[in-house]
This record gives structure tokens, C-alpha cells and sequence, in this order.
């Protein structure tokens, strides 16, 4: 949520501050708020798909900086977007302008488009470090204002709601926070941050407020995430031209809806004679919908109290591990397999319902669960051409199945007639050009492997090795394919053979794929010089020293040849990649795990794959010519070149053939770029048919 315009009239007063001394304290933070200010703040990359190791260790420094200071870190994450779709158009309208700033980004302009995987990197980031986590069932905002209540602990956010919220404990916000200089108390030697946090009592008692409460009028009057402003606009017209004519800046109308306020002895009151001044029948909305939400700033509640009291860390082994601990679970019992799903298939079992809690799930399961829409995200590519997330279309169309039952049918119906009709439906709402696109998804849709679908609440009771076979039948391949892959890299290379087989044009060329592949390679070498030599004994020029050269090779010639305007075609067969990824993860979720969770931050860095990806265009640059001073180094890239393209596949097969048609020497001239792509994707068929 957000008040448009409240916080910097907030920040303009600082008399609503105290300077305070951050240390030997709980602090609630503000999840999503956190890794956004965070990741933009840092200067890390956003045109080239991000630059997800540099993020991961600035997220271990700020909660070193925490530890320190001995503050005990809790952070919630929110939950679905829209639990009732009262913000459905304010989602669409930000999803419209991130597709604007992500055009802008593609053409080597500004804007502000959080990577795709950030949020997941974070996570396992606080989660390696064993920081206390939760997901909200909803926004976040209400469980942490009642946390911060029941604690008596500030909250870490830039969001402005939280000015409305009663906070004992103080509102710090991000930008207040110089967690990179740590004072010390000269009495104690304890280290702190020296920051300043707001207090509501400074605000409300500067207005001569008869109560806190009056304070959440200004939500409903100035707009929030459910609010459109302009309901309340004949109302604020009308008090602020008392004081003013004509336009007033929104500095002066909050001043003077505070002033207003002061004659009112509670929030009813207030609302009610705000309502007078408008046209209810036009503008659809009821008084008590408003003093609903009213209710939801002075009475907000939490359900994560006793949560965070049992001291459970979610461990990423399966759906949730907490039910060892709660004797659920004999000792015979593989953790990988939770028992008591306890709940009917009508609602959601209670083994998602704990791994959203604990944020082993995402919130896009509980959104296609229960509000039957998922908004896709957006990603920096030109908005003429198609949307990256098409070539991840299988695999969410197989989630859908799994979590709200689908039809038992083949790869390919042969009719129509041979399709059944579903029981339910979805929508998707996508990037088409610079618009939205809506697309209903039915059971018939997802007919992707010609074997029953499990019903959700039975998936924990199923055996790990059938889960394994389930997830890969729907990537398309099998456990031989993955035989020779470090299990932490099976996942990633699942969906890059998915990504190679559905991608759609711009297809991905020869030197996409040595790029991407050089990058886990980079990710593997990096991982293991950060755990530091094997032995003391190594002689120079081996061993460690030998990775360190390659990285440095590796980044150095990346960094020679990457643009800051982003290649057109690789920012999109990377993204394609991005999106299949992504929905592999969530698949390999709600599944349990049966593929190892791929450690993110190594997979991939925007500047070295696209560096890479045009220094591979020189004939003279090959990945045997990067990597043969290792052979170890390049026995790994050659395995995992040989998993991405191994196994006759007949989709993979039509790749790059082309019609022969007669064209015009203008067309062909326009198409020329087109072709080419097209051609040189045979050379996956003729890996393939080798």
C-alpha cells in the first residue's frame, strides 16, 4: 500500500523524528520494501537481467551490520497481490508503467525494473543465514503493524501506510538507516547505527488530534492502493478552498485535512461528514467499505506471533520440516516427505498453507489458487516483440493443473472433441505490445504428458522418486539426460533444454547458450574460491589459482565487449530463459523439492552473459579456447553442453526450418536479421540427430 504524497511531507518536518541509537533490539523489516531499496540502492545492474552474486553480498553485509549491533532481524514478505481484487486496477496500472520503463531499459534509457530472480536470491540468502522469515497470507503491512505492537519493536519500511499505523517502537525508514557506518558507545564499546525514526504521537498531538485513530481518515481521503483519490476529490476541494483558491499543492491540502481532523472525536464521525460531499450513487463506493479500511490501519492483526515464537527456520528439504519437530513425523520418516496434508480438496492443504507461511512457496501458488489470476512480471525487452513468459506457457499450464485439477490427456488431442471440459478457469495477464494482454487458461489447455494428474492434497504422499519423474516429464526430459549434471545445476539445465525446444522468436542462437552455459561454469568457479583452498599445499598456477585466472579472464573480456544499451535479441532469448527458470522453480516447489534448489546468485550476472554472448560472435572465441587451461573446468562445460542438447526431440527437430516462399527485395531486406536467427537454430536439431 502507499499514500501519494504523505511521506514527503512527513520527511519535510523533522520535528516528527528522534535521533535514536539502533541496537540490542528486535526489528520487524519490511520484506519485499527491504531487497527492492536494497538491490536499487546498490547500483547493480537492471538492464542486462541483473546482477544477482553482487546482491547476494550486499544482502549478507547489511544483516552482518544488523548482527553486530546485536539487532535480532524478523521479516516478513507479503503474501497474494489482491486478496479480493480491490486493487486490480491499481496492479494493472504499475504493471502498464513497468512495461514503459522496462522499453525505456531495453533502449539503454533509465527505470526502475527489480530483476527477475532478486526476490528468490534474497530469500535464500536471509534464509542461508538463519534469518526468522514469514510470508503474510496477504500484504505485509498489517502483520508487522500488529508485530511492532505486540513487541514493542520499530518496523523497517519505506511505506508510507506505516505513518497511519500506531507503531510504539518508531517507523525507520530505509534511507535513514547508514547501515555501512556503525558508530560505538564510548561507555560500552557497543557498536550501533545511529539512525532516527518516526513516532505518530509527534504528529498527532502537533494537530491537537483527539486521537490517533482520526489518523487513518487520511487513507481513505487521499488515496491509497484501494482508493482511488479522486473519490474524495469534491471533499477535498471543498475544505482546501476554504483556505486557498484555485489548485493547492498536496503539501498544504495534507496540512489542511490535519487541521480539519482536529474537530472530530473519532474516525466515524470524521468519515461521515466527509461522505456529504460525494456522489456515492456515481462514484460506487459505500461508507462503510471506507470504514472498513479505516478499521484495517487501527485494528491491524497478525497470525505470525506464534510462528516466530516456535524458533523455526524452514530448511529448503521438502514442503515444510517443522513437522519433525512437532513429532508429526516418525524417525523412519524422510523429511522430503510431510505427512497429514490434512485438508480437502476444496481448500488449500494445509501443507501449502505452512510453505507459503514459511516462504518455501511462492505467492504466485496461493494467487492461482485462490484468486484464479496471475499478472506475470515484466522484464526489460522491446515491446514489439512477443512476451519472453510464452516459452514457459507448459510449464505453468502444468501448475495450474496441479493446483486446481486438470484433465488426464495427451501431448497432442487429436480433435477437439477429444478435449474435456474444464471445471475451472484462470487468467494471465501478459505483456502484448505495450498493452495487457488477458488470456483464460482451461483444464483442456494443460495437456501436457498423457498420464494422470495427482490430485494437490495427495502430492505429499507421494513417493520423491515419482515426484522426480513427474517434474521431468513436464520439462520435457528424462534422468538420463541430467546423469552427468552436479545435482545443483539439474533444475537450471531442465529448463534450458525446455527454453531451447519452446522458445519463440527471436530463437536462441549457438552463442546464447555457450554464454549462459560459461556463466554456471563462472557461478561453480566463483562458489568454489570463495570456500577457499582445498589444501595449503596447492602449487601456484593450479587448483585455486587456476579458477581465479578464469574468472578473471572470463569477467575481464565480459566486460570489454558488454554495452550499457542491451542487444535486443539477447536480452530477449535471455529473458525466455528467465521465465522458464522461474516456473521450473515453482513447479520443482510444489512438488517438494525433488530437484535440489539451484543456489541463484550463481547462475547467472547480466553484464558477463551478455559481454559473453558477443565476444562468442568472433570466430577467433570459442568456450574450449576460454577454458583450456583447465581441463576439469572444461569437462564440466562440455557436460553440461552435452545435457542441453542431448535426446531426439521431434519439437526441437522443426527448429529453424524454414518455408520456401518468394519475396520481395524489400521484405527480405527487412527480415534479413529474422532468417538468420531462424538458420542458425538448426544447430540444436543437428546436435540433437548427431
Amino acid at each position: 500500500m502507499g499514500i501519494r504524497g504523505l511521506t514527503r511531507y512527513i520527511r519535510s518536518h523533522s520535528e516528527f523524528f528522534q535521533d535514536v541509537s539502533l541496537c540490542n533490539c528486535k526489528l520487524l523489516i519490511d520484506g519485499d520494501n527491504l531487497y527492492h531499496n536494497l538491490y536499487f540502492s546498490s547500483g547493480l545492474d537492471i538492464a542486462h537481467g541483473g546482477d544477482y552474486a553482487r546482491f547476494a553480498d550486499i544482502v549478507r553485509e547489511f544483516f552482518a551490520a544488523l548482527r553486530v549491533c546485536r539487532v535480532a532481524p524478523f521479516v516478513v514478505f507479503d503474501g497474494i497481490c489482491d486478496k479480493d481484487n480491490k486493487k486490480l486496477a491499481t496492479l494493472k496500472q504499475r504493471t502498464q508503467e513497468r512495461i514503459i520503463q522496462a522499453q525505456s531499459l531495453s533502449f539503454g534509457g533509465s527505470g526502475s525494473i527489480l530483476p527477475i530472480v532478486a526476490d528468490e536470491v534474497f530469500i535464500q540468502t536471509i534464509m542461508s543465514l538463519r534469518v526468522p522469515m514469514a510470508q503474510a497470507e496477504v500484504e505485509a503491512d498489517s502483520e508487522l503493524a500488529a508485530l511492532a505492537k505486540q513487541w514493542g519493536c520499530p518496523v523497517l519500511t519505506q511505506d508510507s501506510d506505516f505513518f497511519i499505523f500506531n507503531i510504539p517502537g518508531g517507523v525507520c525508514a530505509f534511507s535513514d538507516l547508514p547501515w555501512h557506518t556503525l558508530s560505538v558507545k564510548a561507555s560500552s564499546g557497543q557498536r550501533y547505527i545511529a539512525t532516527k525514526l518516526f513516532f505518530q504521537c509527534h504528529l498527532y498531538c502537533q494537530f491537537s488530534l483527539k486521537t490517533p485513530r482520526l489518523l487513518a481518515i487520511l487513507a481513505v481521503v487521499l488515496g491509497n492502493d484501494y482508493v482511488d483519490s479522486m473519490v474524495m476529490q469534491p471533499f477535498m476541494s471543498a475544505i482546501t478552498q476554504t483556505v486557498k483558491r484555485g489548485p493547492v499543492a498536496r503539501p498544504l491540502q495534507i496540512e489542511i485535512l490535519f487541521r480539519w481532523l482536529s474537530r472530530f472525536n473519532d474516525e466515524r464521525d470524521a468519515l461521515h461528514a466527509a461522505m456529504k460531499y460525494v456522489d456515492v450513487s456515481r462514484c460506487k463506493v459505500q461508507e462503510q467499505k471506507l470504514l472498513d479500511i479505516v478499521q484495517e490501519y487501527i485494528s491491524p492483526e497478525s497470525t505470525l506471533d506464534s510462528f516466530f515464537s516456535t524458533g523455526y527456520f524452514p530448511l529448503r528439504k521438502g514442503y515444510f520440516v517443522s513437522a519433525q519437530a512437532k513429532g508429526a513425523c516418525p524417525p523412519c520418516h524422510d523429511p522430503r516427505q510431510p505427512l497429514n496434508p490434512g485438508a480437502k480438496c476444496s481448500e488449500i492443504p494445509e501443507w501449502i498453507g505452512e510453505g507459503l507461511k514459511a516462504g518455501l512457496l511462492p505467492p504466485f501458488v496461493c494467487e492461482a489458487f485462490k484468486l484464479r489470476q496471475i499478472i506475470l512480471s515484466t522484464q526489460v525487452e522491446c515491446v514489439h516483440l512477443q512476451s519472453s513468459h510464452l516459452c514457459s506457457r507448459n510449464i505453468r499450464y502444468a501448475i495450474y493443473s496441479l493446483l486446481l485439477g486438470g484433465p488426464a490427456t495427451s501431448l497432442r488431442p487429436k480433435s477437439r472433441h477429444h478435449r474435456s471440459s474444464g471445471k475451472w478457469c484462470l487468467v494471465e495477464i501478459d505483456r502484448r505490445g505495450k498493452g495487457l494482454l488477458h488470456t483464460q487458461v482451461r483444464p483442456e489447455d494443460s495437456a501436457l504428458f498423457a498420464q494422470d494428474i495427482p490430485e494437490l492434497h495427495r502430492l505429499p504422499e507421494i513417493q520423491v522418486d515419482s515426484r522426480y519423474h513427474l517434474l521431468l516429464t513436464i520439462m520435457g526430459c528424462s534422468a538420463e539426460d541430467l546423469a552427468d549434471v552436479p545435482t545443483d545445476l539439474q533444475l537450471p539445465i531442465a529448463a534450458t533444454r525446455h527454453w531451447l525446444i519452446h522458445a519463440v522468436a527471436p530463437k536462441p542462437r549457438p552463442l546464447h547458450l555457450h554464454a549462459l552455459l560459461l556463466g554456471f561454469v563462472y557461478g561453480k568457479l566463483t562458489a568454489s574460491i570463495s570456500a577457499g583452498p582445498v589444501s595449503q599445499a596447492e602449487a601456484p598456477g593450479t587448483g585455486r589459482d587456476l579458477k581465479i585466472c578464469i574468472v578473471k579472464a572470463l569477467m575481464n573480456l565480459a566486460k570489454s565487449k558488454v554495452l550499457a544499451r542491451p542487444q535486443e535479441v539477447t536480452s530477449h532469448v535471455c529473458n525466455q530463459w528467465f521465465s522458464c527458470l522461474v516456473m521450473a522453480s515453482h513447479l520443482n516447489k510444489i512438488l517438494g523439492y525433488p530437484l535440489q534448489d539451484p543456489p541463484l546468485e550463481r547462475l547467472y550476472c547480466g553484464p558477463l552473459v551478455h559481454g559473453l554472448s558477443r565476444a562468442l560472435s568472433s570466430p577467433s572465441v570459442s568456450p574450449e579456447s576460454l577454458l583450456a587451461s583447465s581441463s576439469g573446468t572444461l569437462a564440466l562445460y562440455l557436460a553440461l553442453q552435452q545435457a542441453t542438447t542431448k535426446g531426439p526431440t521431434a519439437s526441437v527437430a522443426k527448429v529453424g526450418s524454414k518455408k520456401k516462399k518468394r519475396k520481395s527485395k524489400t521484405r527480405a531486406a527487412r527480415n534479413d536479421v529474422k532468417d538468420e536467427l531462424d538458420a542458425e537454430c538448426g544447430w540444436v536439431s543437428a546436435l540433437v540427430l548427431k
